[in-house]
């Protein structure tokens, strides 16, 4: 086996050598139409421009996009632009390539490697035709002679054309597709890499047998049919007369079913046959343009396919067994018909009509299950894959218990192929994707199924036993799933039935954040788990806003009324959510959304816009925010006392005293605006009516620290002496801003007053340390020491957050002592 293998090596390399100097020619004559895409030499550079016809595919941004050149001699003869990119935390490098002409264009193009294996064919029968020895052989000393009684030139014209054969329908598959493409005609975008993937088919199938056979010591089917062998001679011959006589081939008994052919696998044609027509009846149900020979989603809903959420959520079970029968495109049917024939061809006169039903069926049916347990909820399935390849896996088993014929070889080539294609297939074409989870489950039942038959084989009859019980188990347990249409129905399903139950709903914020991710799996059409998620993904921006996209996608299936609404509160929440986390410029994003829904605007939006303003140092914007929650809503004191602050902040005091004295008046005992208005009149510079003011907040509740202050510094600020020490007599030395009170009272000083501050959350820290700032700063000022105040006051003001008393205060006293 080495030495065939090494020859076929040396005259393969022969044969590519020779595609690659007559692509070399003719690559510049046909402007980069005929290539060879097995050169070795390759060079690259990074691309210049990206070509005109080249779209990136929505979610893939390349990080490298370079024109590379595969040549022979320093001659072109393959030219294509590639673009990568890296996946996130992993070393895998996603690329997408496209075939340039000559002049660096995006270009169809006819690979003339597919030359190569007929070539190889010919250039052997050519040379061995007349006495000689191709490359490969003479260098491995190896012989191609017939058996006796066989006439030598026949006999090599039929074993080449055996050869070439598996090979030659890619060829004529790839030429038809070239000419189709070349004359204009429109193609499904999936059907040609299926037709070519399937036309594979017979040239692996045919590798397999060979190696198989080669490896045990037999002829490989092209010798065995053309009565040759492949002869290994330690010593030159220079005469025919001198080669070894090898016996005459095996005559075949009449009757026997040792060849290829059998019987009409009628049962495997009915099925096909089915598939066919429940896919034209998918035709003439689905209007879509777009595509050509396409199958709509409503329609395969309608017909029975299946997903997570249809089956498990909705009830509907029969779809484990419509969907075997459905397929989503041309391509889709004919790859899993050819293989369906083939594995019937195969198999219908071994099995019988009960066990090929109930391989077919219950292997569907498992890859069924499959598909719906581990796939997305939303993600619908069809196809026939899982019970062909159900088939095929029982076809394998099945060939190492079957007598080693050259049929049960084709059978185990067959079965082993289309096993590997199935598995290093990554994806789909089109609009089709290939599900793995029903390839495996049904290869994985098929083999067990297989491994059933073998235990009940007949070695009498060479057939297997129980087949009228492997016939009933095939109809009896994928009609059980069609007992669930009387309570769920047939075809179309409410959305009722997709959103989160009741009794799921979690109770807190806490418990939507912690099950967002579930809910999201288990629930991918409810727009409140996407809510959720959004929610939960805190700093992570670009997930965040793919969760609230599907919120708006979503909804839109929703009521038409109250499918904005559910927009416009997703983004309310979580816009408040990125306020609390200070992200300023994403909540205030998420609250402009918010507003522009083509929905009425709850008023609290224009209330959390105004905060999130004011944080940013907007106050001309908060206050028309403010202005606009007014109009939406009853004359309320809170919003009067946010006005009040974002004229503060404009340093409108005045202005902001009268919104505070309008609270006052619906509310005459309202602490806030009570201590809002005090201060705000002190840094009016108006410090008798501060200290009145203050005076009532402390009466209203002695309790706050703040008031306290407040009260202090405005009475020193009048002449009237300090009233931290009586007015602080209830406030709790335990917390902050306790130790400011205390520094007040001349028990600690600036240095023991900035330790306290200190906090291990930083955003804690800055706030304490932005208002000991200004206190230290107060002290100063009523010391005279304006020069020490300075600094301390402008650190106050660039630290505080905007919405703080001490920031605008701040700002005031440096306007007041000239700074």
């Amino acid at each position: 086996m080495i030495r065939r293998s090494i020859a076929f090596l040396i005259d393969l390399i022969v044969v590519m050598v020779a595609t690659q100097l007559l692509a070399s020619v003719l690559f510049p004559l046909s402007n980069g139409m005929l290539v060879d895409s097995t050169a070795v030499i390759i060079s690259c550079e990074p691309a210049k421009e990206r070509p005109q016809e080249v779209e990136v595919r929505p979610g893939f941004d390349p990080t490298v996009e370079k024109v590379c050149t595969r040549s022979l001699f320093g001659l072109p003869v393959a030219r294509f632009y590639t673009m990568s990119r890296q996946e996130a935390d992993s070393n895998v490098t996603t690329s997408i390539s496209y075939s340039l002409d000559s002049q660096n264009q995006v270009a169809l193009t006819f690979d003339l490697a597919l030359l190569q294996w007929p070539l190889l064919a010919l250039m052997r029968w050519l040379v061995e035709a007349r006495g000689w020895q191709s490359p490969g052989r003479q260098a491995t000393l190896l012989y191609v002679l017939p058996r006796l009684g066989v006439d030598a030139r026949p006999a090599l014209r039929r074993r080449y054309f055996l050869f070439a054969l598996p090979s030659t329908v890619l060829l004529v598959a790839s030429i038809g597709i070239f000419a189709a493409l070349w004359a204009g005609l429109t193609l499904p975008s999936d059907l040609p890499p299926t037709l070519l993937l399937v036309s594979r088919l017979p040239e692996a199938t045919a590798v397999i047998v060979a190696l198989t056979a080669i490896a045990s010591g037999r002829d490989a089917f092209y010798d065995e049919a053309a009565g040759m062998s492949v002869v290994y001679i330690r010593e030159e011959i220079d005469a025919a007369a001198q080669f070894p006589q090898l016996p005459a081939p095996e005559s075949k008994q009449a009757g026997t079913s040792n060849g290829l052919l059998s019987p009409v696998p009628w049962v495997t044609l009915a099925l096909a046959l089915m598939l066919v027509l429940v896919f034209l009846g998918e035709l003439a149900m689905s209007i879509e343009g777009a595509r050509v020979m396409a199958v709509t989603a409503p329609t395969l809903v309608l017909f029975g396919a299946m997903s997570s959420e249809l089956v498990f959520q909705a009830g509907q079970w029969y779809r484990l067994v419509c969907s075997i029968f459905l397929h989503g495109s041309t391509a889709h049917l004919f790859a899993n018909v050819v293989l369906l024939v083939i594995a019937g061809w195969f198999l219908e006169a071994v099995l019988g009509i009960g066990w090929l039903l109930a391989i077919f069926l219950l292997g569907g049916l498992s890859g069924s299950l499959a598909s719906v347990s581990f796939n997305p909820p939303a993600l619908l399935g069809i196809g026939a894959s899982g019970a062909v390849l159900a088939l095929v896996a029982a076809g394998l088993v099945l060939s190492f218990r079957r007598p080693d014929t050259t049929r049960n070889r084709w059978l185990r080539g067959f079965c082993l192929a289309a096993l590997f294609g199935a598995a290093f297939s990554s994806t789909g074409f089109g609009p089709i994707r290939v599900d793995h989870a029903t390839h495996i489950a049904g290869a994985l039942s098929g083999g067990a199924l297989g491994l059933l038959v073998w235990w009940s084989w007949d070695r009498e009859t060479e057939r297997p036993r129980w087949r009228r019980t492997a016939l009933a188990s095939a109809f009896l347990l994928p009609a059980l799933t069609f007992l669930s249409i009387p309570r769920a129905g047939f075809g179309d399903v409410s959305l009722a039935r997709f959103l989160i139950p009741e009794e799921r709903l979690p109770k807190t914020d806490a418990e939507w954040i912690a099950q967002s991710t579930e809910l999201v799996r288990r629930y991918p059409r409810d727009p409140r788990s996407h809510v959720a998620r959004a929610l939960a993904l805190n700093d992570d921006k670009a997930e965040r806003e793919k969760s609230l996209a599907l919120v708006k996608r979503t909804q839109t299936d929703l009521v038409s009324t109250e499918g904005p609404k559910v927009e416009q509160n997703a983004l309310f929440l979580v816009g408040q959510a990125r306020f609390k986390a200070r992200d300023w410029d994403a909540a205030n994003d998420l609250f402009t959304r918010a507003i522009a829904i083509n929905a009425p605007t709850r008023s609290e939006i224009f209330g959390a816009r105004a905060a999130t303003a004011r944080m940013l140092g907007r106050p001309e914007a908060a206050l028309d925010d403010l202005q606009a929650q007014l109009r939406s809503q009853l004359v309320n004191a809170e919003i009067l006392q946010s006005m009040a602050g974002a004229l503060s902040d404009m340093g409108r005091h005045p202005e902001a005293l009268q919104k505070l004295d309008e609270a006052l008046l619906l509310n005459p005992k309202n602490f806030g605006a009570t201590r809002s208005r005090g201060w705000y009149a002190f840094l009016d510079g108006r410090a008798d009516e501060a200290v009145r003011g203050l005076e009532r907040a402390v009466e209203l509740n002695p309790n706050d620290a703040y008031a306290v202050l407040f009260l202090h510094i405005a009475s020193m600020r009048a002449g009237q002496g300090e009233r931290i020490t009586a007015s602080g007599a209830k406030v709790d030395m335990q917390e902050w801003p306790a130790p400011i009170i205390r520094y007040y009272r001349g028990e600690i000083d600036a240095e023991q007053l900035r330790e306290a501050a200190k906090n291990q959350d930083q955003v804690k820290y800055n706030e304490q340390d932005c208002e000991a700032s200004f206190y230290i700063a107060e002290a100063r000022l009523m010391q005279g020491a304006t020069k020490d105040a300075e600094p301390l006051l402008s650190h106050a003001w660039q630290i505080c957050p905007k919405t703080f008393y001490e920031w605008g205060a701040a700002r005031a006293e440096l306007r007041r002592i000239g700074q």
